[in-house]
């Protein structure tokens, strides 16, 4: 069975290209997050290691699901095109275990060839993802990536697993061909709804919608994690009903085609009649669509969110940023708190660690922030327990509260704090804070942090006026006290500025996020349709014998491209609406739909569909004569 698998991979080599492709770059992504795992775990990579990891995890796991789709397609499609070689095989006497294990050892070659080529681009891609998150301040310090067996191993046998686990359901399809079949002229399997696929359907759709309901999503992270499981499940159920879903989707977007004529008819009649083709592409669009505009929807709407509830609770009127310069000293800082009808705050940020809830050691680092009394007036902060004004000496602390439950921290007990120089304090905590106004998630003393720092710079002044204050002069005053080194503004512009860099930012991030997905995708729509468009030679030869000119044969296949990509954007549509819904009702907000990101997706999904028929259809009729490849191909 292994050389016959060779063989036919071998004889098949283009048609595995594009699962050997998308395998090999999902592997080196999923060997680069593991070497970069790896050395975060060796050193202390700051206060956002955990994020980093976060996001590496999420990556590897789009990576894995895009991987699986992907080598899923192209073998399905490569099965239903040899529908009646695999009948011949049945009729010369091979058993059905034998027609599936042929199919599995040909995944089993394209796993293993691209899993080895992946570990060893992932080496160096380790490198160039520690250079990147040390560029755009994801670590504080630069980490050391090692060539380390167990990522590299892990790697390789969930590359080689994922290749199985997307070729089975196509090899037990190839298995249950009947020897009959052989004498059929048809070269396609026509696809039915079975009972498992009805039963998959329904396990997935309960999956997607129990997440949805379940899933508290109260801060922009969680947004994105249940919006991205649900995704994954919807897809898998969209694909499950693909049988019954294709043929009322085509005739639905074919309606324009219906004034086109005959290439129109040809068009519409070959999209909805060959099932099986149109789903194995429409499935890559589907999944690139759907993560895509779900997952930065779903971010975005959770961010709008958040800066909606932070307008609504902030309590400061104005702020003063520094003006070129790192940040606020002390003494300017002195100069803005001494103005006349202000009263003014200006958190000093630090890194904490404090005790790991496994091992107890001072690994877990905290965002901190030393503040004044004043804070409490000027922010507004309203503590869930406790009270912000027992935050007097360096014995007390305040603590956020998704910091406080994943920790079991309660007012009056006391935790290990290591701050800066190595100073480990044991303060008792005073409050428990969950206003998204809080600067971090440890508010210390002020005094204390300014204390520790070489320089205590602020990032910013918060100022909110007293009653009964004359706004202009007041005003004046402090743009006076802030001097060159800093600038007034005021807190509704801080707020839109702040807003738009932090949705330029996830934007970028998320688009980073998914864009090698993006490319795994992008490469099964092609390897598909170029399959498909080399395979149906002899009918567009054919075509052309009863009369039909070269432009119309390529005219045909070009609508069938915009259908085909078509129905991968409705159902896409379908799972962004509700995803989308789901995570706006939570937040409580209405839904934010990235039209530009929605847009250039399906831009690039209709130029990639057109360019991969088109183009080697014009060069296959042009080629060869209609009669030759009438004569020369089954």
């Amino acid at each position: 069975m292994w050389k016959i698998g060779s063989a036919s991979v071998r004889a098949r080599l283009g048609a595995f290209v594009g699962a050997w492709l998308a395998l090999t770059l999902g592997v080196a992504l999923v060997a680069a997050c593991g070497l970069l795992l790896a050395a975060t775990s060796r050193a202390d990579a700051g206060a956002q290691a955990e994020q980093l990891a976060s996001a590496l995890a999420m990556l590897a796991m789009i990576a894995v699901f895009a991987s699986v789709f992907v080598v899923g397609s192209t073998f399905s499609y490569v099965v239903a095109q040899r529908w009646r070689e695999f009948a011949l095989l049945r009729l010369g006497g091979a058993s059905t275990w034998q027609v599936r294990a042929s199919v599995l050892m040909e995944a089993a070659v394209v796993g293993v060839a691209g899993s080895l080529t992946g570990c060893m681009i992932g080496v160096g891609g380790g490198q160039a993802l520690a250079w990147a998150a040390l560029r755009h301040g994801l670590v504080d310090e630069r980490l050391v990536v090692r060539v380390s067996v167990a990522p590299l191993v892990l790697a390789v046998t969930l590359g080689v697993a994922v290749t199985l686990i997307g070729a089975n359901a196509a090899a037990r399809r190839a298995s249950r061909v009947r020897p009959i079949e052989a004498l059929r002229t048809a070269s396609y399997e026509q696809p039915t709804m079975t009972g498992g696929r009805w039963i998959w359907a329904a396990l997935l759709l309960f999956g997607a919608f129990a997440t949805i309901h379940w899933t508290p999503v109260t801060e922009p992270e969680d947004g994105v994690s249940a919006a991205v499981l649900a995704t994954f499940l919807l897809i898998g159920a969209g694909t499950a009903l693909s049988p019954v879903l294709v043929p009322p989707l085509v005739w639905t977007l074919a309606a324009p085609t219906r004034l086109g004529g005959a290439t129109g008819l040809l068009a519409r009649r070959n999209t909805g009649g060959a099932v099986r083709r149109t789903a194995s592409t429409a499935a890559p669009v589907l999944v690139t669509m759907a993560l895509t505009v779900g997952v930065v929807g779903a971010a975005t709407t959770g961010d709008v969110a958040q800066m909606q509830r932070l307008r609504q609770e902030t309590g400061y009127e104005h702020v003063v940023l520094p003006n070129g310069v790192p940040g606020l000293t002390p003494a300017v800082v002195g100069a803005l708190g001494g103005v006349p009808g202000a009263r003014v705050t200006a958190p000093l940020p630090t890194t904490a660690l404090v005790g790991d809830p496994d091992s107890g050691l001072l690994t877990d680092p905290l965002g901190a922030a030393g503040v004044d009394p004043d804070l409490r007036e000027v922010l507004r902060l309203r503590p869930v327990a406790g009270t912000l004004d027992d935050l007097d000496d360096t014995q007390t602390v305040a603590v956020g509260q998704d910091a406080a439950e994943a920790r079991g921290w309660r007012v009056g007990g006391h935790i290990e704090v290591g701050l800066e120089d190595g100073v480990v304090i044991r303060p008792r905590i005073v409050a428990i804070v969950a206003d998204p106004a809080s600067p971090a998630d440890l508010l210390l003393p002020r005094d204390l942090v300014a204390a520790l720092a070489p320089v205590p710079l602020a990032p910013a002044a918060y100022i909110t006026l007293d009653v009964g204050a004359e706004p202009a002069g007041t005003l004046d005053a402090l743009r006076q006290a802030a001097g060159a080194s800093g600038r007034l503004q005021a807190s509704d512009q801080w707020l839109a500025d702040r807003e738009r860099a932090l949705d330029h930012r996830r934007q970028l991030g998320l688009l980073f996020l998914l864009g090698l997905p993006m490319l795994y995708t992008g490469i099964a729509v092609a390897n598909t349709l170029i399959m498909a468009t080399r395979h149906r030679a002899r009918e567009f030869a054919l075509t052309r014998l009863v009369g039909a000119t070269r432009a119309r044969v390529i005219g045909m296949v070009a609508v069938e491209a915009l259908l085909t990509v078509g129905v991968g954007a409705v159902l896409a549509a379908c799972v962004v609406t509700v995803t989308l819904m789901a995570v706006s009702r939570a937040v409580g907000t209405a839904p934010v739909v990235p039209w530009a990101v929605a847009g250039a997706v399906v831009a690039g999904c209709l130029a990639l569909a057109l360019a991969a028929t088109v183009v080697p259809t014009h060069l296959l009729l042009r080629r060869e004569r209609p009669i030759q490849l009438v004569v020369g191909r089954e």
